[in-house]
């Protein structure tokens, strides 16, 4: 599987030997911050690890790219482990709890 960013349309999306498969992640920006609100992977293609793979991807070009990530889609809420282990930045905004965690 291979991932790529399409920031123009402010998502994630995965393909498989060139074709582009319908899972994706979308995020809308707010400031230094992505907030990765959806996560979509067809039934069909479902507990292949797709969905934690492309998330981990959106992770990582997130902290290259020097933004925060608020994860407020409930699977990455559950999953934020990754962002632990990736050493990601997370922050959630003034009317929630706050947070911060960063290994780095």
């Amino acid at each position: 599987m291979n991932f790529q960013h399409e920031p123009e349309q402010r998502r994630f999306v995965g393909s498989v030997d060139g074709q582009t498969v319908t899972a994706r992640l979308e995020y809308s920006v707010q400031g230094p911050v992505w907030n990765f609100f959806h996560v979509y992977v067809p039934p069909e293609m479902r507990s292949q690890g797709i969905a934690g793979a492309l998330a981990k991807f959106a992770f990582e070009e997130a902290r290259r790219q020097g933004m925060k990530v608020l994860p407020t889609c409930p699977y990455l809420s559950g999953a934020i482990c990754l962002a632990i282990r990736s050493s990601m930045i997370c922050w959630r905004g003034e009317d929630q709890k706050e947070w911060i965690m960063d290994k780095g």
